[in-house]
């Protein structure tokens, strides 16, 4: 993105990008969020931007659907969710929609078709050879929802909307036409009746809905403009209390309403800070309650991404390599074989398709309650999103299409994390939600513990959050480690990429996807120490190098000491290896924590080149216990490794400290 596009210079962004990896996210909570605490769930989009040429097929399409005089779709249907996938009749309606739900089914070979009708246009091409874009640029509805989301600037996305309304135009039917085979005729009581309808039911195998979204765009926008309050609490409403005749469950409408929150700069009354936004500006939007919720997310481009929003070819060549090639083509290097290589990936992750991802999450309480059933419905519909082979997501596909079709995107996978949490099924028939009162991954231990803390001017270095210094005390982790526009810890500067504007307040991400086998787990512990809990515990302990609620085996190798008071708390990362257990007979050498981050082994220079800033989640629910009926939940880690160097660190610390027989020390 070139500077001259943001509101201010790259610095503001690089304080955007820099608070908002180095505190852990929060989202408001209460009737006005008034208070803040940290996240506990987010939606993860992994997308992928269209092309010029796709979004101008896309307004032909809708055109030649509500030219057809047929109806929207054959009576044989008879409301099937999947059937537009088995319509063999080529009709429009079965074309959009497979456009809106996958798109390089039909889209394969269009840039090619759309440049060699730009050299050779023939009758019916004038529309696109007229407007002089390149058919691959990265489409102009995207750059222009940037803008939204980094300087709350939404006058270009409006602008977007209006040459949409005029290209359906140019594809030769008339606006009014359109109107009248949309179903729903332009007016504020016929939108009012269509927003309605959009939250409550999202009837997604009716094509009128669709169409009356995409051809009444501008005057939806200026409805929810005017309404922008009563719209949010309606979808909000919505995602937990849906139409009882509504064929989804909550993604669809979880979906737009997050779409509404990060748009809030566009309709909400009066100044609106973006989600993506710096420290500063953060805390002056916690200065009182919020009259809606700004929970801010985070974005983040794989090089694919860079490639699609066209940077100048020295640019991307001056990336690293580990970088440009991605994970699955180092997978060798980083132990994924076998059962974890690439060709077992879910999805679409790890593909050259995905451009980049940005985060979701939002204070959904004042919908009301939300059970496990809610959150088990949600975890069922993510499945049928990223598996394109069932028919049952196909609808859902359509209609998500369409959200981000107007956005100039492709959302290509979907992941939820979720803290882990109790399910009380005596308090409530669906499953009353219980948290946990300290944040634990589905091994049953305290997550989150140790972070790098790193000197950006935040506080105070945290004991164990920096690096190990010979007298005792730590030192802060050299902001150059993370982000690649400081010095780091030799007090050397980055200096690639090339341009100076990408390296201001960046740095690269690292997204795994771990899978846990916690039945297998417990089973090999109680296979090694038969019929004493207390021994499975303590063995459990060995494999972690902690005690479930965080306490090292380096401050106690043969029980589990409390941590109830918050200066305990403070104190638990507070130890050394060489110092305090240099044979490993407190904590085994070979302990996960003892290898992923080895603190004073081997001396401070071995150290202190190889840290990783670590930002992840769980998924899977709740917390698997003796309690918990069978649910079928795949459970693990969302992981997401923040550091400047990916091949000097992240793939320090997987492939050689934890894959590797001899590591450091």
């Amino acid at each position: 993105m070139n500077s001259e596009n943001q509101a201010g210079p790259p610095r503001q962004t690089a304080s955007d990008v820099q608070a908002h990896l180095l505190r852990a996210a929060k989202m408001p909570v209460g009737p006005q969020g008034e208070g803040y605490e940290t996240r506990n769930w987010s939606l993860f989009f992994f997308f992928r931007i269209m092309q010029q040429a796709e979004m101008r097929e896309t307004v032909t399409r809708l055109a030649a659907v509500a030219s057809q005089q047929e109806p929207a779709e054959p009576p044989a249907r008879q409301g099937s969710p999947g059937f537009f996938l088995k319509d063999k009749t080529g009709s429009p309606s079965r074309r959009l929609k497979l456009d809106l739900a996958f798109p390089s089914v039909l889209n394969g070979g269009l840039v090619g078709q759309a440049k060699s009708e730009l050299r050779h246009p023939r009758p019916g091409s004038a529309a696109l050879a007229d407007q002089a874009i390149d058919p691959d640029a990265p489409a102009q509805a995207f750059l222009n929802w940037l803008k939204v989301l980094v300087n709350g600037d939404g006058e270009d996305l409006k602008a977007e909307a209006a040459q949409f309304a005029a290209d359906l135009n140019k594809a030769g039917l008339p606006r009014e036409a359109l109107f009248a085979a949309s179903g729903v005729p332009p007016g504020a009581a016929a939108l009012n009746a269509l927003a309605q309808k959009m939250a409550a039911d999202f009837q997604a195998d009716d094509l009128h809905d669709m169409l009356g979204m995409a051809v009444h765009v501008e005057e939806v926008l200026d409805f929810i403009r005017g309404n922008y309050q009563e719209v949010m609490a309606a979808v909000r409403s919505s995602i937990a209390a849906p139409a009882g005749n509504s064929p989804h469950g909550p993604l669809a409408r979880m979906i737009l309403y997050e779409l509404l929150r990060q748009a809030a700069p566009i309709f909400a009354p009066g100044p609106v800070l973006p989600v993506l936004r710096s420290e500063a500006t953060e805390s002056r939007s916690r200065s009182g309650p919020e009259p809606f919720d700004q929970t801010p997310i985070t974005m983040a481009f794989s090089f694919s991404g860079l490639e699609a929003l066209k940077l100048h070819a020295n640019t991307l060549h001056s990336f690293p390599e580990a970088f440009k090639e991605g994970l699955a083509a180092r997978a060798r290097r980083l132990g994924d074989v076998g059962r974890s290589a690439p060709e077992y990936w879910e999805g679409e992750l790890g593909l050259r398709n995905v451009h980049g991802f940005f985060t979701g999450g939002s204070n959904l309480a004042p919908a009301g309650p939300l059970s496990e059933s809610f959150w088990k419905s949600l975890r069922r519909e993510i499945r049928l999103f990223n598996d394109p082979a069932v028919d049952d997501g196909s609808e859902l596909r359509a209609w998500i299409g369409l959200l981000f079709r107007l956005l100039g995107l492709e959302i290509v996978h979907i992941e939820l994390g979720q803290d882990p949490y109790r399910v009380d099924y005596k308090a409530n028939p669906d499953g009353e939600v219980v948290p946990l009162t300290e944040r634990k991954e589905h091994f049953g231990f305290r997550d989150g513990l140790s972070q790098p803390f790193v000197d950006v001017g935040v506080g105070d270095t945290v004991p164990g959050g920096g690096t190990a210094d010979r007298r005792g005390t730590w030192t802060p982790v050299a902001p150059g480690e993370i982000f690649l526009d400081r010095e780091d810890e030799s007090g050397q500067s980055h200096r690639l990429p090339i341009h100076a504007d990408l390296r201001a307040g960046s740095t690269y991400l690292v997204f795994r996807k771990l899978e846990q086998d916690v039945e297998g787990f417990r089973a090999f512990l109680s296979q090694q120490r038969p019929d004493d809990t207390r021994a499975q515990d303590k063995l459990a302990a060995e494999f972690f190098g902690r005690w479930p609620n965080g306490t090292s085996l380096v401050h106690s190798p043969n029980s589990q000491r409390s941590t109830a008071c918050p200066e305990t708390e403070a104190a638990l990362n507070d130890f050394r290896y060489a110092a305090d257990d240099p044979f490993g007979r407190k904590c085994p050498l070979g302990a996960h924590v003892r290898r992923a981050n080895p603190r004073d082994i081997g001396g401070r220079n071995d150290v202190r080149h190889h840290r990783i800033l670590r930002r992840g989640i769980a998924y899977g629910g709740p917390l698997l216990t003796t309690d918990t009926p069978e649910d079928g939940e795949r459970r693990g880690i969302l992981f997401i490794a923040v550091n400047a160097r990916i091949d000097l660190q992240f793939e320090v610390v997987q492939g050689d400290w934890l894959n590797s027989g001899e590591f450091l020390g």
